[in-house]
C-alpha cells in the first residue's frame, strides 16, 4: 500500500512540473525580426527546461538557425545545428545550458537578429548576475515588458494532476 502512495505522489509531481513549462514567444509582442534588442529582452526572461521558444516571422524574409557560440559571435550561418523556416517555429528547451539562435538571411544577424538563451533547471530563477552599482552616466532603459502570463490551460493541468493523484490514493486506501 505504501508503494501506491509513493507512486501517486510521483505522478502528481511529474504532472505539476510539466504544467509549469510555458511557451515563450521570442520578442514578446514583437515578431522575430530586425529592429528589436533580443539581448535586452532575453535578460528579462527566465528560460526553464521544458519551456518552448516560439519564433514568429514571415517565411522567406527570415529564418531561425541554431548555432554554436562561435558561430553566434561571428554571425556565421554556414554550419547550423538546425534550421527552421516555417514562420512559426517551436524549439523545445530540453536541457540546462546556453542555446544560440540567429537569422540566416544576409546581414540580419549583424543587424541584431541573434538570441542567446540561458536555460535553467525547473524551479530555479535567472542565472544572470545583476550589476552591483549601475553607472550614473548611462540612463536606465525602460522597464521590460511583463513575462508571458500562464495560460488557463496550465491551471487546468495542475488541477487535473492533483485530482488524479487524489483519486489514485483513494482507490489504494480501500
Amino acid at each position: 500500500m505504501k508503494i501506491s502512495y509513493i507512486l501517486g505522489a510521483i505522478v502528481v509531481l511529474v504532472f505539476c512540473d510539466a504544467a509549469t513549462a510555458v511557451e515563450i514567444t521570442v520578442g514578446g509582442a514583437s515578431d522575430w525580426g530586425l529592429g528589436f534588442n533580443y539581448t535586452t529582452w532575453a535578460s528579462s526572461q527566465t528560460f526553464t527546461v521544458g519551456d518552448t521558444l516560439d519564433f514568429k516571422y514571415t517565411p522567406g524574409q527570415h529564418n531561425v538557425l541554431e548555432v554554436t557560440k562561435a558561430n553566434y559571435d561571428s554571425c556565421d550561418t554556414s554550419n547550423p545545428i538546425s534550421k527552421n523556416t516555417t514562420g512559426n517555429d517551436k524549439v523545445l528547451l530540453t536541457e540546462v545550458g546556453t542555446r544560440y539562435f540567429i537569422c540566416g538571411f544576409t546581414g540580419h544577424c549583424a543587424g541584431g537578429m541573434k538570441l542567446a538563451v540561458d536555460v535553467v533547471a525547473s524551479g530555479q530563477g535567472s542565472t544572470s548576475p545583476s550589476p552591483a552599482v549601475p553607472s550614473p552616466a548611462v540612463p536606465s532603459p525602460p522597464p521590460p515588458p511583463p513575462p508571458p502570463a500562464a495560460s488557463s490551460a496550465d491551471g487546468l493541468k495542475i488541477t487535473a494532476a492533483a485530482l488524479f493523484g487524489l483519486v489514485m490514493m483513494a482507490f489504494t486506501i480501500q
